[in-house]
C-alpha cells in the first residue's frame, strides 16, 4: 500500500516540477509582454487587463480556467494558474505522505470548495453588473448625442461608472486604444462574462461599422428591454418565493431529523456504524442528500440568475 503511495507522490511531484517550469517560461513571456504595452504608453491598471490574452491560450482547458476567473474578477493569467496547480499538487504529495488516501480526497474536496466559492463570486459579479447596465448604457447614449463616437462614449459611460463594470469597459477602452476593434473587444468581453446584452451591443456595433446606422436608438432600445426584463425577474421571485421556502425547507428536513434523533438518543445509531452494511448505508444517504441539496441550490442560483 505504502509502496503504491509512494510511487503516485513521486509521479505528482513530477508533473508539479513540469507544471512549474511551464509556468516559470510563461510568466517571463507575460512580464516581457506588460513591458511592451507600458512601452506604449499604457500601464495596464485597470482590472482584469488579460482579456486581449484570451484568443491567444492555445490550451482549451487553460483557456476555460481563465475564462471562468477573469469573470469572477480574479485577475489570474496562464502563469499563475500554472503556479497554483504545482503548489496544489505539491500538497496533494504531502497530504499523501501524511494521510493517506484521505489527504487526497481531502485536497480533491479543497479544489471542489475552491471552485463552488469561484462559481458563486462569479453569478455574484455577473448580477452586479447586469444590475449596473441600464445606467451605463444610459451614459452612453448621452455621450452619443453629444457627439462622441462610441469608443469615446464607452470611456466616458465606464469613468463615470463604479465597479465592477467601470473596470470591465476601462479594459475595453484600453484594448481599443491599442489597436483591437471595438466590436470583438465588446465580443470578447459579453464571452467571458456570459451577458447577452454584451452581445447584442457588439453585435449592433459591427453592424453599425458595416451598413451604418443609429447606434443610439439600438442602445436606448437595449435599455428598455433590460428594465422590463428586471421587472420580470423581481414578478417572477415574488410569485415562486413560496416555492423557494419549500425548497429550503426540504433541504433542511432530513438534517434536521437525523441531528435531533442524535441529540435525543446517541445511541440511535451505534447499531447502524457498527456494521459494514449500516456504514454503507449512511455513506450513501449523505451523498443523496449532498446532491440534493446540490441539485436544489441549483435550481435556486438559476431562478435568480437574470438572463441577460
Amino acid at each position: 500500500m505504502w509502496i503504491l503511495v509512494g510511487m503516485l507522490s513521486l509521479l505528482l511531484l513530477g508533473i508539479g516540477l513540469l507544471v512549474l517550469a511551464r509556468a516559470t517560461r510563461r510568466a517571463n513571456d507575460e512580464k516581457l509582454a506588460e513591458r511592451v504595452g507600458e512601452a506604449h504608453g499604457d500601464a495596464a491598471n485597470d482590472s482584469l487587463s488579460g482579456y486581449q490574452r484570451l484568443a491567444n491560450i492555445r490550451n482549451p482547458l487553460l483557456r476555460e480556467l481563465c475564462r471562468r476567473l477573469w469573470s469572477a474578477g480574479i485577475e489570474a493569467g496562464p502563469a499563475r494558474i500554472a503556479q497554483f496547480a504545482f503548489l496544489w499538487v505539491a500538497a496533494v504529495v504531502l497530504a499523501t505522505l501524511v494521510l493517506g488516501l484521505i489527504g487526497i480526497v481531502l485536497m480533491c474536496a479543497l479544489l471542489v470548495l475552491a471552485a463552488l466559492v469561484v462559481a458563486q463570486r462569479k453569478r455574484s459579479r455577473r448580477r452586479q453588473i447586469n444590475a449596473q447596465m441600464p445606467n451605463f448604457l444610459g451614459y452612453l447614449v448621452r455621450a452619443l448625442t453629444a457627439g462622441n463616437t462610441l469608443e469615446e462614449g464607452i470611456n466616458n459611460a465606464a469613468l463615470e461608472s463604479v465597479d465592477p463594470i467601470r473596470g470591465v469597459f476601462l479594459s475595453v477602452s484600453r484594448q481599443v486604444r491599442l489597436g483591437a476593434s471595438i466590436e470583438d473587444t465588446l465580443a470578447e468581453t459579453a464571452r467571458i462574462h456570459e451577458l447577452k446584452a454584451l452581445h447584442i451591443l457588439a453585435m449592433s456595433a459591427r453592424v453599425n461599422r458595416r451598413f451604418g446606422g443609429s447606434m443610439r436608438r439600438v442602445i436606448a432600445s437595449l435599455v428598455d428591454t433590460i428594465r422590463q426584463q428586471e421587472a420580470a425577474a423581481r414578478e417572477l421571485k415574488a410569485l415562486t418565493g413560496e416555492t423557494r421556502f419549500s425548497a429550503y425547507v426540504v433541504a433542511a428536513i432530513p438534517v434536521a431529523i437525523s441531528l435531533f434523533f442524535y441529540l435525543q438518543n446517541p445511541q440511535y445509531y451505534a447499531a447502524m456504524l457498527s456494521s459494514s452494511g449500516g456504514r454503507i448505508a449512511v455513506m450513501l444517504a449523505l451523498m443523496l442528500e449532498a446532491l440534493g441539496l446540490f441539485i436544489i441550490w441549483r435550481m435556486m442560483a438559476r431562478l435568480q440568475e437574470p438572463d441577460a
